[in-house]
């Protein structure tokens, strides 16, 4: 029997062949596997954001108040270079599953650390200048510790990574807002009518928003 032998330049092109030919099948393969893939992402995710929009149409969101340890920063303010003490409005946002589960943790407290009371009582045309700081409080191996209750044993270090916004309402038959803007220093102004006032001093960081306030007296 003959046999037929291919000289190397056969060998070389029908190896060549061979390649493309597998390639070809590898892409094919590969052009397959992703269209089973998308198929998949489809069947599986296009109930889910049918829920997704049924459940935000329906219900909205779900917002829980579960407690949760904070670390109370502590709020100092003067009028007139005198110590005031201030209660706070602390709200915490922290989203569990984004755009449906929140936890909408809300905490009241007031310091009384300086023992004159949250009213101030000045007399119409009288001077009012606010001073705020905010701090952290840490213990005396460095660790950040709750600011409330206030022990004069902690460390307080000052804080800057908060935003500041000041809101004056004078309380007379309801609630008026005389002033809802930047903090300023010098009140005085806002205070040309006898009656009881609101300061609430908004400080927002991360996912916390406090609400600190106290209250002002005018007499004639």
């Amino acid at each position: 029997m003959n046999k037929k032998y291919k000289n190397i330049e056969e060998v070389l092109e029908e190896e060549e062949l061979n390649k493309k030919e597998a390639l070809k099948e590898l892409n094919r393969l590969d052009i397959e596997i992703r269209k089973e893939r998308k198929q998949k992402l489809i069947k599986i995710g296009l109930p889910i954001i049918v829920l997704f929009i049924l459940f935000k149409i329906f219900i909205g969101e779900i917002n829980l108040n579960l407690p949760i340890y904070y670390n109370h920063r502590l709020y100092e303010v003067t009028l007139n270079d005198e110590f005031i003490d201030v209660c706070v409005d602390e709200y915490r946002n922290i989203p569990i599953i984004p755009f449906l589960i929140n936890n909408n943790y809300h905490d009241f407290h007031c310091f009384h650390q300086h023992g004159v009371g949250i009213e101030r009582e000045f007399n119409k045309g009288d001077k009012i200048h606010i001073t705020f700081d905010s701090f952290e409080c840490l213990t005396e191996d460095g660790f950040k510790t709750s600011c409330w209750p206030y022990k004069s044993h902690n460390i307080k270090k000052e804080t800057n990574d908060a935003k500041y916004s000041l809101i004056i309402n004078r309380n007379y038959r309801g609630t008026t807002v005389i002033y809802d803007g930047d903090v300023v220093n010098d009140i005085t102004d806002y205070f040309s009518e006898k009656g009881t006032y609101t300061i609430n001093i908004i400080a927002k960081h991360g996912n916390v928003k406090s609400i600190v306030f106290f209250g002002i007296i005018i007499t004639e």
